[in-house]
């Protein structure tokens, strides 16, 4: 049998109750990092000694992060913290530090809702980072595009759920949808944040195949009103799926 013991005993005071980590990553046998879930207070995890002893530093950026969720450092000093920011989980913050966790600054540039990172090589010289979307670092500047007049940029159209991330800010919340021809049965499924079930928004059994709106009015599967916040909504068609973020201010 294996046996455990508390790492934080006598350091109750220095560490929120109801605080919990939520992803770590460390860079060898000894240096490792924790993002901490917190809905009011940023801050990340840091030991040097393989989780013998740990300090919790808090994210000091000008926008205020919290509720962090991804971290990913591709060296000692170097590394990003992403989460849903404060006031609830719609807003979704990024935070870079250059020196181990000490200072951070505001990095929304390098994307949103970051909720895990994976770096290559070592040194790193290429990682990705998933949230809103899926994000590339690599250690090389990244091609610019052909803003030439004329130029032709190639996007596929994403199938079956075409935006990406939805965000309502009325009282219908607006799902745009695009049904493959001859599609028997078509179901739009929701979530909330926590993976709540709100349940079955749509069912039809041979839909008419195009492009549509489906307006969903906040009612979960009873006719109760859902809360403001964040969501998941599915479409499945057949055998085909597709899922996006909705956010509901």
């Amino acid at each position: 049998m294996r046996t455990g013991s508390d790492r934080l005993a006598g350091q109750q005071a220095n560490f929120p109750f109801g605080e919990w980590g939520w992803k770590i990553q460390f860079l060898s046998k000894d240096l490792g990092f924790v993002s901490l879930e917190n809905f009011d207070a940023g801050a990340i995890l840091k030991t040097t000694d393989g989780g013998k002893t740990r300090t919790r530093l808090k994210i000091n950026d000008a926008q205020g992060n919290t509720n962090l969720e991804g971290i990913g450092f591709i060296d000692a000093n170097r590394g990003w913290v992403g989460g849903w920011g404060p006031g609830g989980f719609t807003k979704g913050f990024t935070s870079a530090t250059v020196d181990g966790g000490n200072n951070w600054r505001d990095a929304n540039e390098v994307g949103l809702f970051l909720n895990r990172f994976r770096f290559f090589g070592s040194p790193v010289t290429l990682g990705y980072a998933s949230g809103d979307t899926v994000y590339k670092y690599s250690a090389e500047p990244a091609p610019q595009p052909d803003v030439r007049p004329g130029a032709v940029r190639i996007m596929g159209r994403r199938r079956l759920l075409p935006q990406g991330r939805i965000v309502s800010t009325g009282a219908m919340s607006e799902i745009s949808i695009d049904v493959p021809a001859g599609t028997k049965r078509l179901t739009l499924y929701a979530w909330d944040r926590f993976g709540g079930e709100v349940g079955i928004l749509l069912d039809e059994i041979n839909p008419k195949a195009g492009a549509r709106i489906f307006l969903w009015d906040g009612r979960d599967a009873n006719g109760k009103t859902t809360p403001a916040g964040p969501y998941i909504v599915r479409l499945t068609a057949d055998d085909e799926s597709a899922s996006s973020p909705l956010a509901r201010r």
